[in-house]
């Protein structure tokens, strides 16, 4: 009974910090945020339900990025706190286990984890999405579905043709400068068609090709036939959507759709890394939260009476060691130099490694 009630005397003291600290954090993000947008204020003038829209609507994401920051900030503060009344030393002195004085800090990492991947999976995908359509239609003055033009797209066809376009644009359903390959199965050159452009109907669903060369290859990859035709149609199962290479904001998907997605765009041939990257930092980032706890325990429970402004510095500290390696870890996964699933979960692995190594150096 007696670890049960120190237990929850030491959640009482980490809730008070944390519900202040993220108060805080929250307010001083918003007024951030406003004046980095500041000048899209002044230049298009949004109406003022708008800007608190956006606002309110994106906070939840900015609060959660920076959420590890003031978990272990809250800690820190907390063991400070039971340090400077001197009940920390009772604790001990009554031989209770620190570590099971400690226990809650774990419970309450998984719980801001679970929290946190909720959040990310089930809200904030849909309040980023309402946020950034206020941004560019009443902070940008942009067009709700603009279309823009795509060069040099690449697509590999369900039948394993291979097309690429110099040009796409959507808005007129065209392709210039297409054109479409078939290759064997040692990867030699069988047909090629090379078209000034292509023009999907999308009633009919067939495509449409002016300025047409057909051209048939031998086994040595030598022309063998060469036709000339002004206009020519051809049944292909792929739109003009296949071709439009659309670049959505990763954090608007949750894991399942961007699971999807990855799986779309390994089938039109394209690389994946960087979203595969960000599939596996839906899993991982969450747990930030236990993580940060869990490397800085060490550093609260050692420097129990340094004072508010040590256990800041050493959250900082923390915190950005973690999103160093966290950034450059990622930066290098983007590029597909190492696999996805290490640069996502590499950091949580060193710096949970490293914390439980400094735990065992803790006087029980």
């Amino acid at each position: 009974m007696k670890k049960y009630l120190l237990q929850k005397y030491f959640i009482f003291h980490y809730i008070r910090p944390f519900i202040y600290g993220l108060f805080i954090v929250w307010l001083l993000t918003m007024i951030s945020q406003f004046f980095d947008r500041l000048d899209l204020l002044v230049t298009n003038k949004p109406a003022i339900q708008d800007i608190i829209a956006y606002l309110l609507l994106r906070s939840p994401f900015w609060t959660l990025q920076i959420l590890p920051i003031i978990t272990l900030l809250a800690l820190l503060f907390a063991l400070n706190n039971l340090s400077h009344t001197g009940e920390l030393t009772a604790i001990k002195s009554a031989g209770v286990d620190i570590y099971k004085f400690i226990k809650p800090v774990f419970y309450i990492g998984i719980l801001l984890s679970l929290t946190s991947f909720y959040f990310f999976e089930y809200v904030i995908i849909h309040s980023n999405a309402q946020s950034d359509y206020i941004f560019r239609t009443k902070f940008k003055n942009a067009e709700p579905n603009m279309q823009v033009l795509q060069t040099n797209v690449f697509l590999v066809g369900q039948n394993g043709q291979y097309f690429t376009a110099n040009l796409v644009d959507p808005s007129k359903n065209e392709l210039q400068g297409f054109v479409m390959e078939s290759f064997d199965n040692d990867f030699h050159i069988k047909t090629q068609t090379i078209s000034k452009r292509a023009v999907w109907d999308k009633q009919n669903s067939i495509w449409t090709l002016y300025d047409t060369v057909d051209r048939r290859y031998n086994a040595n990859e030598e022309i063998v036939s060469q036709t000339y035709k002004h206009t020519k149609t051809v049944p292909l199962n792929e739109t003009i959507n296949d071709f439009v290479y659309y670049s959505p904001n990763l954090e608007e998907m949750n894991f399942i759709k961007l699971k999807q997605y990855i799986t779309s765009l390994r089938l039109k041939g394209r690389q994946t890394a960087r979203e595969e990257v960000q599939y596996h930092m839906k899993f991982s980032y969450p747990l930030a939260n236990l993580v940060v706890l869990i490397f800085g325990l060490y550093f609260g429970l050692l420097t129990q009476k340094s004072g508010k402004l040590r256990s800041f510095s050493i959250c900082l500290i923390s915190t950005f060691l973690y999103w160093g390696v966290l950034s450059v870890s990622r930066s290098v996964g983007d590029t597909g130099r190492i696999p996805p699933l290490i640069a996502a979960w590499l950091p949580n692995v060193l710096f949970t490694t490293i914390g439980a190594i400094l735990l065992t150096r803790v006087h029980r």
